[in-house]
């Protein structure tokens, strides 16, 4: 998966405009300074000047003129006494902070390119697979009204009185073995319907 860093001056409106406009996924947003995003096979990682070692890799980036691509190594410090040797030119010196070591490679036309150690714990959250949608939609249907219904049940047929949770839960738990099939048969049913029924 490519890696493309920008530099922006407002990472929240930013991000609901490359998550509403371009369809891109959240897959992190722990605060005002940082986000990281994806699309396909593309990862997008936004940074405020200043906020972790992103920014303030090379001095004080600024939005349009520090974008640059990255480069995942597991040996940064090799790669850079390799390149060095080479008569690399480096933007700045190694800088350091909650997202890790970094340094940016100036190519000879000044273009920058960002290295960063291998192994970041930027990683897409695990989700259920969309085919089981229909599926888990009945079984959290089944769970929360056989709830809803129990506790109606109960209360119209005994009153708030002393022992209501114990009869409400043996309410609840008499309601899934009838709700909990049923929900999972026709949830899906429906939900097959409805998405043929719409765009």
């Amino acid at each position: 998966m490519a890696s493309v860093r920008y530099i922006v001056s407002d990472v929240g409106e930013c991000v609901a405009f490359y998550r509403d406009r371009l369809d891109f996924t959240v897959e992190m947003h722990p605060g005002p300074g940082f986000a990281a995003l994806s699309r396909g096979e593309l990862r997008l990682f936004l940074n405020t000047p200043g906020a972790g070692s992103a920014g303030k890799a090379g001095g004080t980036p600024q939005p349009g003129g520090w974008n640059r691509f990255q480069i995942e190594t597991d040996d940064l410090d090799g790669l850079i006494a390799r390149i060095s040797e080479a008569g690399a030119a480096f933007r700045g010196e190694i800088a350091s902070g909650p997202g890790g070591r970094q340094i940016l490679l100036e190519d000879p036309s000044g273009n920058v390119v960002e290295l960063f150690p291998g192994g970041r714990p930027v990683t897409k959250a695990s989700k259920i697979p969309r085919r089981y949608a229909g599926l888990l939609m009945g079984l959290l249907m089944a769970l929360s009204m056989g709830l809803i219904m129990s506790f109606v049940v109960t209360v119209i047929n005994l009153g708030l009185r002393g022992d209501f949770l114990v009869k409400w839960m043996i309410a609840y738990a008499g309601s899934l073995p009838i709700g909990l099939p049923t929900a999972l048969l026709v949830t899906p049913i429906v939900k097959s319907i409805v998405d043929r029924m719409t765009e």
